[in-house]
């Protein structure tokens, strides 16, 4: 049996807090000027493994939901809370692997 829908998630409604979907993350329909940060490949890595924990040094001042990029390529989601950040890449897609 085939799993179609139609349609884009964008996202759940948790209380009154909005998290958004790790499908809208990596959509071409997601607006250009949501903020971003463009990650280095260890950090993608960590990203991606569910191990990136802190926010990286050239990180601009956001607070909230922003995208996180590796070459221009979205990975998914971060929230940045105070000196800390919360993945929320979807723990079925965490990688397993070493990084060299």
């Amino acid at each position: 049996m085939d799993k179609r829908s139609s349609g884009l998630e964008i996202g759940i409604l948790k209380g009154d807090d909005f998290i958004p979907s790790h499908a809208l993350a990596l959509s071409t329909a997601l607006n250009q000027n949501v903020p971003s940060i463009e990650l280095e490949k260890d950090d993608a890595l960590k990203y991606l493994k569910k191990e990136l924990n802190e926010i990286p040094l050239d990180t601009p001042n956001n607070k909230g939901w922003v995208l996180v990029k590796y070459n221009k390529n979205p990975l998914g989601w971060i929230k940045i809370v105070g000196n800390r950040i919360n993945n929320y890449l979807p723990k079925e897609w965490r990688i397993r692997m070493e990084i060299e």
